[in-house]
């Protein structure tokens, strides 16, 4: 894959770099009590910087690689936050669906104008290019999701659900499990490389058994939506497949207020740093990243509103 450039930054850039995180910095005194991605962390040092060291908090999940997962303290408080923001939030929103549907799709780049355009897209029920074949394709798997309350959200539940989601378009000539190793990111640009393909079955069967249990629900929720991008099992519609799993698991594990939450949203309007920490997560083997992304959508879906 592609790795972060070698650039030499500034403190200011450093600043800039980092202000985005859980964490400090102090250019007068060169402290920094933040989590960072190891390049900025070696560029810092090599400037003089002194880094926090949270190893002490560090834990290790073996997922095909051994992935680290470091739940130090500021991020804990940032958990506890969000639980109180959650517990206190009393904004459901109205057309949940259409809204969820707008954003997933326009993220893999639907070119979706506005939310009634998806309406009247889902109203006429009419194939008649990508932006509707993507549209109509969401709502049936939205169908299935609802239809399927009591099933167990395992590997055939995933494989059935993408099904749904590209049953009237796919970027690729072919669709369901991939058989080939595939590059993930934008045109100019490769954000990572997924597993290999003999690993996909075996790895979604671990994913989403009780594996992961003993993890609050918003960090194990983070933790398996980073792994299942990490797996990447479908030649197509991956991020719109975890992206309607991510609100579904947190509902099915008692926070039933996501169903009126629109995620997607929130990830869309933070895209930059969403395809940063899956880099940062993947390139360090470090899930920390992305876990911290994921509270910053979930503090902002919360306390944002609509």
């Amino acid at each position: 894959m592609i790795g972060i450039p070698e650039v030499r930054l500034l403190n200011e850039e450093i600043a800039r770099a980092i202000s985005k995180g859980v964490g400090n910095i102090s250019t007068s005194k060169k402290v920094y009590n933040g989590y960072k991605p190891k390049r900025i962390a070696e560029i810092m040092k090599r400037q003089g910087y002194t880094i926090t060291d949270y190893s002490e908090y560090d834990t290790y999940l073996d997922f095909g690689k051994k992935f680290k997962i470091c739940l130090f303290p500021d991020l804990i408080d940032k958990l506890n936050l969000i639980k109180a923001c959650y517990f206190s939030y009393n904004k459901p929103v109205q057309d949940i669906d259409i809204i969820e549907n707008f954003e997933s799709n326009n993220i893999e780049g639907a070119c979706i104008d506005t939310l009634d355009e998806t309406l009247t897209i889902l109203r006429n029920k009419s194939v008649r290019d990508k932006k509707s074949s993507m549209i109509i394709g969401y709502s049936k798997a939205v169908e299935y999701v609802q239809n399927h309350k009591d099933a167990v959200i395992d590997f055939e539940y995933c494989k059935s659900l993408n099904e749904e989601i590209v049953h009237y378009y796919s970027d690729t000539d072919r669709t369901g499990i991939r058989d080939n190793t595939v590059y993930v990111g934008k045109v100019s640009e490769v954000v990572f490389t997924p597993c290999d393909c003999s690993l996909i079955e075996p790895l979604l069967k671990l994913l989403f058994s009780n594996w992961l249990d003993g993890y609050d629900p918003f960090i194990r929720s983070a933790i398996i939506h980073f792994l299942f991008v990490w797996v990447h099992p479908f030649f197509d519609g991956n991020g719109r497949t975890i992206r309607m799993l991510n609100r579904e698991l947190l509902v099915r594990y008692g926070l039933t207020k996501f169903e009126n939450i629109p995620v997607s949203r929130y990830i869309r309007d933070m895209s930059s740093g969403y395809y940063k920490s899956i880099r940062y997560s993947e390139e360090d083997y470090d899930i920390t990243h992305f876990i911290l992304y994921m509270l910053d959508v979930y503090e902002k879906c919360l306390t944002e509103g609509v």
